[in-house]
C-alpha cells in the first residue's frame, strides 16, 4: 500500500492466515498488504469508504520480516462520523517509525467476505471529503 493512495481489493475466497490473538480472533478471510512509513508519527489505516461492502476488521503488525510479527492494533466497527452505511467498516490508528515496514491485515468479522477500499496515511494528512448516497443521507469519506 502506498501512503495516501486508497486501493480497491477483495477477500472473496481468501483463507485465514493463522489464528490471530485477541482482539483479532474473530477475523477471517484475511488479505495482507505491506506498508512502509515515510515519516514517524501517528498513522491511520481505514476501510471507511463507500466501496467497502462487508463487515471489515483491520490488524496492523510490526516486524513483518520476523518469524512472528507483533500485533500493534486490531480494530472492528470504528467509522463513527462516516454515515450509517459505514458503521461496520474500520479505522485503526497506530504509531509508525519512518522507513519501517508494517503489515496491514484486512479481513472480515466472522470471515465475512466482499469488496473493500483501504487506505493508510499519516493522521495529519488524511484527506476528508463530503459524500452523499442519495436523498436524506450524508457522511464523510476519508
Amino acid at each position: 500500500i502506498q501512503e495516501n493512495r486508497p486501493i480497491a481489493g477483495t477477500n472473496v475466497n481468501a483463507g485465514t492466515g493463522g489464528t490471530d490473538p485477541t482482539p483479532c480472533a474473530t477475523m477471517g478471510s484475511d488479505v495482507w498488504f505491506e506498508f512502509t512509513a515515510t515519516q514517524s508519527g501517528q498513522y491511520v489505516a481505514t476501510t471507511c469508504f463507500p466501496g467497502t461492502t462487508f463487515d471489515t476488521m483491520i490488524g496492523v503488525w510490526d516486524n513483518p520480516w520476523y518469524w512472528i510479527p507483533s500485533l500493534l492494533v486490531c480494530e472492528d466497527d470504528s467509522c463513527s462520523g462516516f454515515g450509517s452505511s459505514h458503521n461496520t467498516n474500520t479505522t485503526a490508528y497506530f504509531t509508525a517509525t519512518a522507513g519501517a515496514s508494517y503489515l496491514i491485515e484486512v479481513g472480515g468479522y466472522l470471515s465475512a467476505q466482499g469488496d473493500f477500499v483501504v487506505s493508510v496515511a499519516p493522521v495529519a494528512t488524511m484527506r476528508y471529503g463530503f459524500i452523499s448516497s442519495g436523498t436524506g443521507t450524508m457522511g464523510y469519506l476519508i
